[in-house]
């Protein structure tokens, strides 16, 4: 009959075509002991800075099962077969931190576990990795298993999900951009947390809002009272439009001190109000005066709207607001997205930020100056604000 076909050429056919899908048996890679194993804390983000690059900050928790130290010497990263730029040096020593000690080393000691940060920063135009692998290079160990010291650990998922576009939750000019993202150790970039059982960093883009004077003070006086701080009580602004779902008023103010206080979790906010903009988008305000938030929970706000007054309450050394979007509710147990504020101004960069408690005035050079849109300010610039 015409179009008949056999039950053998059938199966003849099919057995080509399965061949075809599934291509010819490969032999799996050798088995081999690494002596480090890392693990992403989240899946990673991409934002605008204001340097022009696409920033994807990220964390790996690393631990060395090695009975031995183990130096990093370096971390070479990829995207499928497309090399990505390697991670050196103080890249390395600088942004690794084992737990319960001070970061600025390349070694983790033998059974020892701790985070690094990494900053991979592209050309704004250039192509979004959907996943970034790593392979690590460490120095040879005399541990009693026999380890290699080169081997692919870690991979993270980089999402192409878009940077929050906020308003600036404050006005004027002269705000510092303290403890900002990307490349730099900070306390934000830098707080991976325990938090209910599992790690967080939801403070990966998060900054701390301090402002300048016309006279380049930060402080008229004695810096341990918070009166002497001028943009103490400042009105502290919604950057988006939403219904407010966490409030803090009353915890006392902290007074200035060398050393943040010690804080629960629960408690390390301060005085806070969180608003959800959107599904997985929260905004988050700490530290506000005592009695001083003008909302409540389940209260739809506009973006500008006063939420409440800036102070220096909870884990807080010195009046500032801390600004950060996350993708839950919980301060601390979410994950920091990046964000973007849609205008303001950059006079450069504060080379002496530590020397302005004692009185001394501020230098900034001009790096990155002029009118930025749609970006995330760096580590340490400062910044002007639209007055409403």
């Amino acid at each position: 009959m015409r179009g008949h076909v056999s039950p053998r050429r059938a199966l003849l056919a099919l057995g080509a075509l399965i061949a075809c899908l599934i291509g010819p048996a490969t032999a799996s890679a050798e088995e081999a002991f690494t002596p480090i194993v890392a693990q992403p804390i989240a899946p990673a983000r991409a934002v605008v800075a204001t340097d022009g690059k696409k920033h994807v900050a990220y964390e790996l928790l690393v631990s060395n099962y090695s009975s031995a130290p183990t130096t990093i010497k370096r971390i070479d990263r990829f995207d499928g077969r497309r090399r990505l730029a390697p991670v050196t040096g103080e890249a390395i020593s600088g942004m690794l931190k084992p737990f319960a000690s001070a970061p600025g080393t390349d070694v983790l000691g033998p059974g020892q576990s701790g985070f690094i940060l990494l900053d991979l920063a592209l050309p704004r135009r250039a192509k979004l990795p959907t996943r970034i692998s790593h392979q690590f290079v460490v120095g040879k160990s005399d541990a009693p298993l026999k380890f290699v010291s080169k081997f692919r650990t870690g991979t993270v998922r980089v999402l192409g999900d878009p940077a929050v576009q906020v308003r600036p939750p404050l006005v004027g000019p002269g705000w510092v951009v303290a403890n900002g993202c990307c490349a730099e150790f900070t306390s934000h970039r830098g707080a991976v947390l325990p938090v209910n059982g599992r790690f967080h960093n939801s403070e990966r883009f998060a900054i701390d809002f301090m402002q300048i004077q016309p006279d380049g003070l930060l402080v008229n006086g004695a810096w341990e009272s918070l009166d002497n701080y001028p943009f103490f009580g400042d009105p502290i602004l919604s950057a988006t439009r939403g219904t407010v779902v966490r409030v803090v008023k009353d915890i006392p103010e902290t007074q200035p001190s060398g050393n943040l206080p010690p804080a629960s979790a629960a408690r390390a906010g301060g005085n806070y109000v969180v608003v959800r903009s959107a599904r997985k988008r929260f905004a988050f305000y700490a530290h506000m005066q005592p009695g001083s938030a003008r909302v409540k929970v389940g209260q739809r706000v506009r973006a500008g709207q006063i939420l409440g007054l800036l102070g220096s309450t909870g884990n807080s050394n010195a009046p500032h607001l801390h600004f950060h979007m996350m993708d839950g509710p919980d301060p601390l147990a979410s994950n920091g997205i990046p964000y973007t504020f849609s205008r303001f101004g950059v006079q450069g960069r504060l080379l002496n930020f530590g020397d302005l408690f004692d009185g001394v005035k501020a230098q900034v050079n001009s790096q990155f100056a002029g009118i930025h849109s749609n970006q995330l300010p760096l580590n340490l610039q400062v910044i002007d604000f639209p007055n409403r």
